[in-house]
């Protein structure tokens, strides 16, 4: 009888360590995954900004009002119905004009 009631405990006591290794292991795995999406959330917004660097450096410097028929004017419609303008060359590739939308 002694015997058995020594076994429950030793059952009892191994299956509480088991618990609790499972939990521990449960905590260390999503720390881990916490770990990685904000390593990957940071990733995106170094890239991001390096776009956004990119463009702006490729970025031509807008012309004056004043050329007249050699700049072409580029509308774009934001939300809240506001525009913003932005005048180039006439001889500026349209690749250049497009790199100027996400600085928006």
């Amino acid at each position: 009888m002694f015997v058995r009631i020594r076994a429950q405990r030793v059952h009892s006591v191994v299956c509480s360590r088991a618990k609790e290794q499972a939990k521990r292991n449960q905590v260390m795995l999503e720390n881990q995954v916490k770990q990685e999406m904000e390593k990957r959330i940071i990733a995106e917004q170094i890239q991001k900004e390096a776009v956004l660097l990119e463009a702006e450096s490729n970025l031509p410097d807008e012309p004056p009002e004043s050329c007249g028929d050699i700049i072409t004017k580029i509308r774009f419609r934001l939300p809240k119905e506001e525009t913003v303008v932005r005048r180039f060359h006439f001889t500026t590739p349209l690749k250049v004009c497009s790199h100027w939308s996400p600085l928006l």
